[in-house]
């Protein structure tokens, strides 16, 4: 038996980081291809280089290219670029006309690179299939990536998570009252507790004008039990203090209405999210993914504080741990509205 705790600390998943941002130029146009006499030819190779990274000594590597990773957008940095600016016809190898809309293909991993919005990282993903949203100005010299997607500019920009590309923009675009929007809600495993182990998380919070709508286990595999207001979460085997959602459910307008005591909760204020695994035990990190109503305009760069974007159904576990429900002693986590 392992010795408890005495204190619980309530922590959420993503605090708020103190980094360095990366200088950004009013001038999108920092990248360049090896192309001969500063013509660009469709549906031709070309090494696809950061000029602004280049710049930086630390990074040897600065050419585009495609690299596996686990959360965000495969993408990283290397010497085998290898991308491709194509045109509706794939056959067509003349110099690309200005203003065109083409697809980004790198020729090497036989994907197309196009914007969508992510759980981590930047705003972009790969595709088997052309999809033809990118426009190429190259006409001071260095080249400009455009988004139609996005409308925004791809440059070279702090991330937390993956490559170190973004928007050149300070934030998302504005959202319509009425508009619907998907995200991520990511709780944390939290200290050894008396009763089951529970995984505290929160969504929303700085007046954002939105309610939730929908909240849906990702996981095919564990269930979820989500705590009542004023119930404790060692009450998680008790059926009258949770909202069970088993793997792959979406909770109901009752069950919403039972967690939160309304079946469009606001997200003016921090949500709370406090559940017990059932099912696997040895996760630290558990996900859901959740559907907000927007019921105000709101301007541009507006952001939900602390927010995750796009559906990432991920759970991470600690190797070795110990596989029981219940662990001994300390004192459990109360659910605080």
């Amino acid at each position: 038996m392992r010795t408890a705790r005495l204190t619980v600390l309530i922590a959420t998943l993503f605090a708020a980081l103190a980094v360095p941002t990366l200088a950004q130029a009013s001038d999108p146009h920092q990248w360049s291809v090896n192309a001969r006499a500063g013509r660009i030819n469709a549906a031709t190779s070309y090494e696809l280089i950061n000029n602004d990274r280049a710049r930086v000594s630390d990074y040897p590597d600065a050419d585009l290219t495609v690299s596996h990773h686990h959360l965000t957008v495969d993408l990283g940095w290397g010497r085998d670029g290898n991308w491709q600016f194509v045109g509706r016809n794939p056959r067509d190898h003349r110099t690309l006309p200005a203003g065109a809309t083409v697809a980004l293909y790198n020729a090497k991993y036989h994907k197309y690179l196009y914007h969508a919005i992510q759980g981590f990282g930047v705003d972009l993903d790969t595709s088997d299939s052309p999809v033809y949203e990118w426009k190429v100005d190259g006409s001071s010299g260095a080249l400009s990536l455009y988004d139609t997607d996005a409308k925004s500019f791809l440059i070279r920009k702090h991330e937390t998570w993956g490559i170190d590309l973004g928007w050149q923009r300070d934030g998302p675009p504005p959202t319509q009252v009425g508009t619907v929007h998907s995200a991520s809600v990511f709780m944390t495993e939290q200290p050894i507790v008396e009763g089951f182990v529970p995984y505290l998380g929160s969504y929303g919070g700085g007046g954002f004008p939105a309610v939730l709508t929908s909240v849906q286990n990702p996981s095919p595999s564990h269930a979820l039990s989500f705590v009542k207001i004023g119930h404790s979460s060692e009450e998680c085997g008790d059926p009258t203090a949770i909202v069970q959602l088993g793997p792959g459910q979406t909770m109901t307008p009752a069950q919403i209405q039972a967690e939160w005591g309304s079946s469009t909760p606001s997200l003016q204020s921090s949500l709370p999210f406090l559940a017990c695994v059932i099912g696997d035990p040895s996760l630290t990190t558990v996900a859901v993914n959740i559907m907000y109503r927007v019921t105000a305009d709101t301007p541009y760069g507006r952001r939900l504080p602390g927010s995750g974007r796009g559906h990432v159904p991920v759970a991470t576990s600690r190797a070795g741990r110990r596989h029981a429900k219940r662990r001994p002693g300390g004192r459990a986590v109360h659910y605080v509205h």
